[in-house]
């Protein structure tokens, strides 16, 4: 029977140490052990990996030094995915984080060679995440199972892999993410804009040294919501990627289908964005414009909305700002002499075609109009 300790961490969490111990005439002769986040997980992998020791020979093949890879659990293989093929095809932060979760679920503890399609669904629907979502895990589960055989000789049934994601589809478990047309109103905007600035004018007049520890959520969310830039790029802009003469920036690993690492763009930013942007106060040592993290902005922007009484059912997301610019710029093709056609409005976005600039847009009206025109707010937010 495995040994479960449980461990407290720096952070005030417990982890679970999972120990196999096999002894033969009175002696330790294998040992294994497994650190889980939750006490079930160490005992099904405990009870699971026992049951795989005591199969006839697989414990003499280990000890004779004769072991294979076919007993190799899911777990292990993806250790071994991400040391072998990171270094050659870098990812982002989202893969990293699903591999270690499914590293780390009772899917993590199946012997990988033994997966079936029925362990992928029971997985998938267990996880309780919406299709988008669970449809990474599928995709992840792809990557590592596609080259386990070539690279590690572990041989995992690929054909089980594929039916699950088959018959997945079908009953919606796993599918792409749907098309939201949520656009910002401009109360809503005014609201959560007004808020933030208040509350930026508040700490400034108490703090002499605002500048080096202000998040300022009232120009991030007017130069998102003018520039389209996604709330991980906007804490990447820095003053030396910045074309001062064209009004452009550079945005570094700019989210692709396909390029992860290295998709560097430089992008057009409209003169209202831009005004937002030159306003932002350098700060000594320090090159980006919003050294803050995207997750902090991401739970700022959510506390401000409750805060404004607008955190609801259908409230706003911070992507819906890259929404509201799309469809804002496209509206100005045509008024007061502006041309804003795919080519321009693409430059902006970052789009490489219209397809993908297509569920971005969602035009209010068919003559030409500049919702923010005369917004009240821009002065203000432009102030230091």
């Amino acid at each position: 029977m495995a040994t479960i300790r449980k461990r407290a961490k720096k952070d005030g969490s417990f982890s679970y140490y999972a120990e196999i111990r096999i002894k033969r005439d009175g002696e330790v002769v294998h040992r294994e052990s497994k650190t889980w986040p939750k006490k079930k997980l160490a005992e099904h992998w405990g009870t699971k990996r026992e049951a795989e020791l005591n199969e006839p020979g697989v414990l003499d093949d280990i000890l004779s030094g004769q072991s294979t890879t076919s007993r190799m659990l899911v777990s292990q293989l993806i250790d071994e995915y991400i040391a072998a093929v990171y270094p050659l095809r870098p990812w982002q932060k989202t893969k990293s984080a699903v591999l270690e979760q499914l590293k780390h679920s009772e899917f993590g503890a199946l012997v990988a060679s033994e997966v079936l399609a029925a362990d992928i669904i029971d997985h998938c629907r267990g996880w309780g995440a919406g299709p988008s979502t669970t449809m990474q895990h599928v995709q992840y589960i792809k990557s590592v199972f596609s080259v386990a055989e070539e690279l590690f000789r572990v041989p995992v049934k690929m054909d089980e892999v594929d039916k699950a994601h088959q018959v997945m589809s079908r009953l919606k478990i796993i599918g792409s993410s749907e098309d939201r047309e949520r656009r910002p109103t401009i109360e809503e905007i005014n609201r959560l804009v007004g808020l933030a600035w208040k509350k930026r004018m508040a700490l400034k007049g108490g703090n002499r040294k605002y500048r080096g520890v202000l998040m300022p959520m009232d120009k991030i969310i007017a130069f998102a919501m003018f520039s389209s830039r996604r709330q991980g790029e906007i804490v990447r802009l820095t003053r030396s990627g910045t074309d001062f003469q064209n009004k452009r920036v550079l945005v570094p690993d700019m989210k692709h289908p396909t390029k992860k690492i290295g998709n560097d763009v430089w992008v057009s930013v409209p003169e209202e964005a831009w005004r937002v942007l030159m306003s932002v106060p350098e700060i000594e040592g320090e090159d980006r414009y919003f050294p803050n993290s995207s997750r902090s902005v991401g739970t700022r922007f959510n506390t401000l909305l409750k805060e404004a009484g607008l955190f609801g059912e259908d409230n706003l997301w911070f992507h819906d700002l890259r929404h509201e610019c799309t469809s804002w710029l496209f509206e100005r093709d045509g008024w007061q002499g502006e041309r804003w056609g795919v080519s321009r409005v693409a430059a902006v976005t970052g789009h490489r075609d219209w397809n993908s600039l297509r569920r971005y847009t969602q035009v209010d009206r068919i003559e030409p109009y500049n919702k923010w025109e005369n917004w009240e707010w821009l002065d203000r937010v432009c102030e230091n």
